[in-house]
């Protein structure tokens, strides 16, 4: 699928003046399925914004101005992400949401030969965001016309608790009254080593910022933990046992590591476990809330996360 170049031309001359032009057409970049990314370059810009840039074509008005607010806040404090230069609603000439951010050149970890060292990365990258000032988010979030609430696990419980799945709203309401209340963190809330761009080990850039929040830390903890322990898309169906496997190993190794800087709350982490077990619990059996590519993938995992729900909380689903 290509971008539509009439409509990125009309947004740049909105944003920087007729003088910029498109050098070359855009080039769509492959990976992730919440969002459609194209990379382009500019000629004649300003001397503040870089030539090469990414398009980013969002879904949902309300989660593309969370996702820029906080990852426009982080990237301004000097954290390892894009900035975001400019960003539109579905009112934009693309007809859907939208954000322009920087465009960063690095590898994901397979090319990189960094796949031993993603849970001591990954560790390392979390504990710098929730180091940041979370009122950076919050103002950013004000700005946008958000509050705190429309974040993290408030939003998503009474998201949950509305799913036309019966078992699911159910399981939301009994999970919502046992929520945390302890400090509040920048949470990228995603992430995983597919969503660094990395040299030689080093981070360069973090990615994909969707769900992104104000949360308890073991939020963050909690999700990456999950992905490692499943291992969504990775492999053959028929490997999945042996690789979950090899992914607890590594998910205790990326909690472990981060454990060696900050000590988790064990309380919380185990609601915040329930809780994302229930968020894709979600996804896996209402395909209108996810692109059809995450539903697919969660959808193959769905008697997985039911155990592992019933597990953690003793609760039927």
């Amino acid at each position: 699928m290509a971008v539509d170049r009439i409509a990125l031309e009309t947004e740049l001359a909105q944003w920087l003046g007729p003088a910029v032009h498109l050098r070359g057409a855009p080039q769509r970049l492959t990976g992730g399925e919440s969002a459609e990314c194209y990379r382009f370059e500019i000629q004649d810009q300003p001397k503040d914004v870089p030539a090469a840039l990414v398009l980013r074509l969002q879904h949902d008005n309300r989660a593309a101005a969370r996702e820029c607010a906080i990852q426009g806040a982080v990237a301004a404090v000097g954290f390892a992400t894009p900035p975001v230069f400019r960003a539109g609603q579905s009112t934009s000439a693309f007809g859907r949401p939208f954000a322009i951010i920087g465009f960063v050149d690095g590898r994901d970890p397979i090319k990189d030969r960094s796949l031993r060292s993603i849970p001591a990365i990954l560790a390392d990258t979390m504990l710098r965001l929730h180091r940041l000032d979370p009122d950076t988010a919050r103002t950013a979030l004000t700005s946008a016309g958000l509050a705190a609430q429309d974040t993290g696990i408030p939003a998503a419980l009474a998201e949950l608790a509305a799913s036309p799945d019966a078992a699911v709203a159910r399981a939301a309401q009994w999970l919502a009254p046992r929520a945390p209340h302890t400090d509040q963190v920048i949470c990228h809330g995603d992430l995983h080593g597919f969503n660094l761009l990395l040299d030689q080990g080093r981070v360069r850039a973090v990615l994909d910022w969707e769900l992104a929040a104000l949360a308890p830390r073991e939020y963050d903890v909690a999700r990456t933990e999950t992905l490692f322990a499943l291992m969504p898309g990775i492999g053959p169906p028929l490997l999945g046992g042996l690789i979950r496997r090899l992914g607890r190993r590594a998910a205790r190794q990326f909690v472990n590591a981060y454990e060696t800087q900050v000590r988790l709350d064990g309380d919380t982490l185990d609601f915040c476990r329930a809780f994302h077990a229930l968020r894709l619990i979600a996804i896996a059996r209402t395909p209108s809330i996810a692109p059809a590519g995450v539903h697919r993938l969660w959808r193959s995992l769905d008697c997985v996360l039911v155990r592992r729900w019933q597990r953690l909380t003793g609760q039927p689903i």
